[in-house]
């Protein structure tokens, strides 16, 4: 046997399931959620502008999850409008 093999144990595991039963993606909305960032978006991260929000597409192809939206043939999600910033305020 040699020297080099495989963990017992992956560092991390994921879990999934198929959906039950197969959910639907939701249109696009024609203005940014409460709570997504508006334009101006980031190219040089990703973002597009599509109907004053900021969104990231997938590699994904329709039939999107129900937590995407659908949208000319893509599959997208909403930026945050924090894009990842600390709360200023942490709860203990």
């Amino acid at each position: 046997m040699s020297g080099s093999h495989a963990p017992l144990d992956a560092p991390y595991l994921t879990d999934s399931a198929p959906p039950s039963p197969p959910a639907l993606a939701y249109p696009l909305p024609a203005k940014p959620f409460r709570n997504q960032a508006a334009a101006p978006c980031n190219p040089e991260l990703g973002e597009e502008e599509i109907n004053g929000g900021c969104w990231m597409a997938l590699d994904k192809r329709p039939p999107c999850f129900k937590v995407q939206a659908e949208y000319q043939g893509k599959c997208y999600l909403p930026v945050s409008k924090d894009r990842g910033r600390l709360p200023s305020t942490v709860e203990p």
